[in-house]
């Protein structure tokens, strides 16, 4: 199985292929591990393009089954980068439709809990446990490109997700305590979404 992992953006946007062995075993390999850029001062519709082209060049090579999206938020903060992102969002959908791949979306928080068991980790943390977890000599980098394997690997770790976010509500944080507010705050929006079925 070969899971693309994407984390979105039109500026750099985080690419990377990761394969796991089916099996006991379930022996995961990197197979591609890297930041797209685009040049700011190109129209948005070149730069779009060519994240497309780029995207599209790796599906053809690689040949995933699965596409992983970090899911975006949209802020009135900064609309400008937002909307960006979603554009990527949605192109990388667009590809992944056509090449017949199933897609999974996972908001920032619930990849990092399933990667670090830390909802609020930072980018060193999820660097580091890219690396012992996938057993890589080296910190992946830049961040952008790590984080998109931690995006591609939580669709391997999504049980071990769920009961973790079960451990959550039930007020523990693998026995060290309680959630940190954004913790508490993902673990209350996915009980609504599944309570309702859908996105908050």
């Amino acid at each position: 199985m070969r899971i693309l992992g994407i984390d979105p953006g039109l500026t750099r946007c985080g690419v990377s292929i990761l394969e796991v062995e089916v099996g006991t075993t379930r022996k995961k390999n990197v197979l591609f591990c890297k930041a797209l850029t685009t040049d700011k001062r190109l129209p948005q519709p070149a730069r779009l393009t060519y994240l497309f082209d780029k995207i599209s060049g790796i599906i053809d090579e690689f040949q995933p089954g699965i596409v992983a999206i970090e899911r975006p938020f949209l802020t009135t903060h900064n609309p400008d980068t937002g909307m960006g992102t979603a554009q990527v969002v949605g192109l990388v959908m667009v590809l992944a439709q056509k090449s017949k791949m199933k897609i999974a979306l996972y908001t920032p928080a619930e990849v990092k809990l399933a990667v670090t068991g830390n909802g609020a980790a930072d980018k060193l943390q999820i660097q580091k446990a890219m690396q012992r977890l996938l057993k890589l000599p080296d910190l992946p980098k830049p961040a952008d490109a790590a984080d998109s394997l931690a995006i591609a690997l939580t669709s391997v770790l999504k049980p071990n997700l769920d009961i973790r976010l079960k451990t959550f509500q039930g007020g523990k944080q693998g026995g060290k305590g309680g959630m940190t507010p954004a913790q508490a705050l993902w673990a209350k929006t996915l009980a609504s979404k599944n309570k309702n079925g859908r996105p908050m």
